[in-house]
């Protein structure tokens, strides 16, 4: 829901930001972004449009199959309700779990597909209740209330399996529930008749730094071996053996800045590793003597490849399947097929159009295998791959599948570049009517953080102000993963000013590239820190800035556990330091800043909401014609779980502040 003062005064006792002369100001603020929801065309307008697209989108969005044996399991929607089904060979699907209101969803099947695996989350949450499904009784078995993945381990029997757990909040101080990530072990009861095991019968058998974020579990061929990758930075990760019988730990890989991810193929082990190698290598080790040879002693079988990015790696089969990038826009695969003496031939590349990205990778036994290809004005397709006679062909994963209600056709994706300052090639993505080739009003789409890519991936909830000739353009910043660990140290610690100086110079750039075009600025989590260093550091770069759930305050990083990791990890400047930029601090009264709109949330788990409510404060100080406005939503938390209405609701209010002060006009192109 949107701001509403008695849910606010709720969670005002113990905060001064909610003082009376603020709750005063607000409510100014609330008619202000009433214009753009009641007076102005435009949010009507897009309101509608977000309503029609929003039923195509989702259904294109939920696809998802796992095949286990002659079982496969999808999730899709079915009389409005999200549910995922089962189906066994050639028989009709069942529907095994629906989901309920306004929760969120993660699923994975057992190997051998006895048990489903669901974590269900509510209310702007994202730890939530673990739970087993016996799909032959359909019982279902609770495993803990507090944990944020379904990734997880099985013993061979599948009586045994290990999972990722979080502390209960009333058993740790406040804040760090969301840490002190453990691995925990649980067996199956094998009399249907008996009571399951409590939650506090779980054993925890692995647990390192409190600020440890685990990237594998993997269990060996022969069950004695858990592959467990933890890391405390956004950089590389350590690979660490707890042996299934004694629960003892070895460490395969310590803990360093290059990344390791390990996968079981016949009689061989496969890493793929960054280290010494920017864009990624492929080792090999026999799976006889694995343990006790060290990994920079491994043999090195597939090289780095200039500009292509190893992405991850995985089995069907008998192949290793190696999926690359290229700057995060382009995408493929290369499948190798295995032999027992360690060699691989490589048998078929295959290779999605441009500005589309492998997303998923479907695994069968056989060398069969789906790729899920995204790109950034459509939905997901499915592509079924048999390498072996070079097959490639699309597979429905939902029975009815519907057609996009924005046509494909009529959208445009140009891939630009330009030289910053101190030499840095700046890839932009720009998504746009392919009736409006110099458009005139565009929204800068910003992240630039933890390593992330800004990859290919359906934007449907922006395709609304392309259809009316606005235009995105996706600017790829270092601090992101586009371009190799190289590239992400350059906009991190004390380079995350470059980062913003270049964000700066993205605008300057597309307002001379496009001329004449009103240019705004739209950040998220990280991205919103960077859009809000930019919008106190050039107060009129950008004609209007949107920033949600964003680091307003950088001051959090020394006081809330979850954002602490931040420093832990290298990934910003620890405040006090000669480059830590706070933006809340740097509003200066006076100042003409451009219109600025902040959604925050009062339930965020990440970012505590005050720094948003703190900044919105001193911006609207500085302006008597409140040009600056906050929607302060409650139950979406840090927007992964935001209902479809209140999407739709803020999206349409955003679409309504940029089309005010971009100049869109809402007529379709």
């Amino acid at each position: 829901m949107a701001f509403n003062e008695k849910n606010a005064r709720d969670k005002a006792s113990d905060n001064p930001v909610f003082d009376e002369s603020w709750f005063m100001r607000q409510r100014d603020v609330l008619e202000n972004i009433k214009k753009y929801e009641a007076h102005y065309e435009a949010h009507a307008v897009f309101k509608v449009e977000l309503q029609e697209g929003l039923p195509h989108l989702s259904q294109a969005s939920l696809e998802k199959k796992l095949i286990r044996g002659n079982k496969s399991f999808s999730r899709s929607e079915k009389d409005g309700q999200s549910v995922i089904c089962m189906k066994t060979g050639d028989g009709e699907p069942r529907t095994v779990f629906t989901l309920g209101d306004g929760q969120t969803l993660e699923w994975d099947v057992s190997p051998e597909g006895k048990y489903l695996i669901v974590k269900t989350a509510q209310g702007g949450e994202e730890m939530g209740p673990l739970s087993l499904i016996d799909l032959s009784t359909k019982k279902a078995i609770k495993i803990t209330r507090s944990c944020n993945s379904v990734q997880s381990a099985w013993t061979k029997d599948e009586k045994t399996f290990f999972y990722f757990r979080h502390p209960d909040k009333d058993t740790v101080p406040a804040g760090e529930e969301k840490i002190n990530s453990a691995i925990c072990t649980h067996h199956m009861v094998d009399n249907a008749q008996d009571a399951s095991p409590t939650e506090t019968e779980d054993e925890q058998v692995f647990a390192k730094d409190p600020y440890d974020m685990h990237t594998q579990l993997t269990m060996s061929p022969d069950g004695q071996d858990l592959v467990i990758g933890a890391t405390t930075n956004f950089s590389g990760n350590s690979l660490s053996l707890l042996n299934t019988e004694t629960m003892s730990e070895t460490t395969l890989v310590e803990q360093n800045d290059s990344r390791y991810s390990l996968v079981f193929l016949g009689d061989s082990v496969y890493i793929f590793t960054n280290k010494y190698a920017n864009c990624g290598k492929v080792l090999r080790a026999p799976l006889s003597d694995w343990k006790e040879t060290p990994v920079d002693n491994w043999k090195t079988v597939i090289f780095e490849k200039k500009d292509q990015l190893i992405e991850k790696i995985t089995t069907a089969g008998n192949m290793l399947i190696v999926h690359y990038s290229w700057d995060g826009n382009s995408t493929g695969v290369d499948c190798y097929v295995h032999h027992d003496d360690g060699m691989l031939n490589l048998l078929e590349t295959i290779l999605p159009p441009p500005n589309s990205f492998i997303s998923e990778i479907y695994t069968e036994d056989s060398n069969d295998f789906a790729l899920g290809v995204d790109t950034y004005i459509a939905p997901r397709e499915i592509w079924k791959c048999s390498p072996d006679n070079k097959g490639k062909g699309e597979i429905e994963i939902n029975e009815e599948r519907v057609e996009p209600y924005y046509k494909p056709d009529d959208y445009v994706v140009d891939q630009i570049e330009y030289s910053s300052a101190d030499g840095t090639n700046i890839p932009i993505t720009i998504i746009r009517n392919k009736n409006t080739p110099q458009p005139t009003s565009i929204i800068v789409e910003a992240y630039g953080c933890y390593n992330v890519s800004e990859n290919p991936t359906f934007r449907d909830t922006w395709m609304p102000w392309c259809k009316f000739g606005g235009a995105i353009a996706i600017v790829h910043l270092p601090g992101g993963g586009e371009r190799g660990e190289q590239w992400h140290k350059k906009g991190i610690g004390e380079h995350k000013q470059d980062a913003v100086g270049l964000l700066l110079a993205t605008g300057d750039f597309l307002k001379k590239e496009y001329k004449g075009a009103k240019v705004g600025l739209m950040g998220r989590s990280g991205g919103g820190y960077l859009a809000l260093a930019a919008l106190t550091q050039k107060p009129e770069a950008f004609d209007a800035v949107c920033a949600k759930v964003p680091i307003a305050d950088t001051n959090i990083i020394d006081t809330d556990p979850f954002q602490k990791r931040n420093e832990v990890s290298g990934e910003w400047p620890k405040p006090g330091s000669k480059k830590h930029y706070n933006p809340l601090e740097n509003i200066k009264q006076g100042e003409n800043y451009a219109p600025t709109m902040i959604v925050t949330s009062l339930d965020d788990p990440r970012i505590p909401a005050p720094g948003s409510l703190k900044f919105v404060d001193e911006l609207q100080k500085c302006d008597p014609n409140q040009k600056h406005c906050i929607i302060i939503e409650q139950g979406t938390g840090h927007g992964l779980s935001t209902p479809p209405n209140q999407l739709i609701e803020t999206q349409a209010t955003m679409f309504a502040f940029f089309a005010e002060n971009l100049e869109l006009k809402t007529k379709p192109a």
